[in-house]
C-alpha cells in the first residue's frame, strides 16, 4: 500500500504551517520514496512526537491522514 498523495498535494500539506500537516507531508514523502510502508513501516506515535516536539496526539492525527489516503487506493 502506498501513498496516493503526489508531491504537489505533498507540497501543500508542508505549506499550510500546521504540524499535523507538515508530519504528514513528511511520513507521505517517505513512503512515496520507498523508505517507509504505510502501516507496518510508520514511526511510534511517541517517536514521531519527540521528533517533532508535539504531542503523542497530533502524532496520531498525522499518521491517520496518511492512512486514511492510503487506504482510498
Amino acid at each position: 500500500m502506498t501513498s496516493t498523495l503526489t508531491p504537489a498535494q505533498i507540497s501543500a500539506l508542508e505549506a499550510t504551517g500546521q504540524v499535523t500537516k507538515q508530519i504528514a507531508a513528511h511520513l507521505a514523502r517517505k513512503i512515496l520514496s520507498g523508505t517507509l510502508r504505510a502501516y507496518a513501516g510508520l514511526p511510534s506515535n511517541e517517536s514521531l512526537a519527540r521528533e517533532w516536539d508535539t504531542s503523542e496526539r497530533t502524532a496520531i492525527r498525522a499518521k491517520e491522514l496518511v492512512i486514511n489516503d492510503a487506504v482510498r487506493t
